[in-house]
């Protein structure tokens, strides 16, 4: 009787708390906007993230999922080793950061570049936070900046 009430009591509560406050959030987004900048000059602190992280890195191939703080530090480090190999000394913009209270969540748009290539590497990542404060799900996606076209149409 008892234990399974509280079992259920305990059930919900775990649901409720998977959606981050306000205040949770507002502190993973001055986070986010501080360390993201910074991302090549000091590396990125993990700590903003739960245990068991999901990263669905979505700029190789169609999409490559890891779990676990570990496997999302190699992914880390691939890809600031492969910035680095580009560009040389690789920065990141933030070109627009947002965050959803309602969804828990921080949307990010990027862009790295570099002084040994003009082109650039564009993306966007989207920060699932956890009720726990944490970081649970990074999806990142490349984007392709498009380029304003002129139709050119001939007289006939």
């Amino acid at each position: 009787g008892e234990g399974k009430e509280s079992e259920k009591t305990s059930k919900s509560k775990t649901k409720e708390a998977k959606i981050s406050s306000p205040t949770e959030l507002a502190l993973v987004f001055s986070r986010l906007r501080e360390e993201l900048p910074a991302f090549f000059q000091r590396g990125h602190d993990v700590d903003l993230y739960s245990k068991n992280v999901v990263f669905e890195n979505g700029l190789v191939w169609s999409s490559f999922t890891t779990r676990g703080r570990l496997p999302y530090r190699m992914q880390l480090t691939l890809f600031r080793w492969a910035a680095r190999l580009r560009f040389g000394m690789p920065t990141m913009d933030i070109l627009k950061a947002t965050k959803q209270t309602t969804e828990s969540s921080i949307h990010v748009r990027w862009r790295v570049g570099g002084k040994r290539r003009r082109s650039t590497w564009d993306g966007y990542s989207v920060f699932e936070v956890g009720g726990d404060g944490l970081i649970e799900r990074h999806r990142l996606s490349r984007v392709v900046p498009t380029r304003d076209k002129v139709e050119l149409k001939s007289k006939l």
